[in-house]
């Protein structure tokens, strides 16, 4: 990942998978509904989304009623 990252300039993966976009990129989006909710460390983004949106016994957690992209 981080070869094609210094070749490429910029890669954007979307996903729900948090702890593998936490392993493998240095930004990440949180976006709700075609807005930005947060942005920033990843740890912290998807933390934060965690936090807010995730059931307490979700392996990965999207819900029925939002649309939900970490980048």
């Amino acid at each position: 990942e981080e070869a094609l990252a210094r070749f490429a300039g910029a890669v954007v993966v979307v996903s729900h998978d948090l702890d593998t976009l936490v392993g493998i990129t240095n930004q990440m989006i949180w976006m709700e509904h075609g807005a930005v909710k947060m942005a920033g460390d990843p740890v912290e983004v998807a933390a934060a989304y965690r936090a807010g949106v995730a059931p307490p016994d979700a392996a990965h957690p999207v819900g029925a009623e939002s649309d939900r992209v970490a980048a």
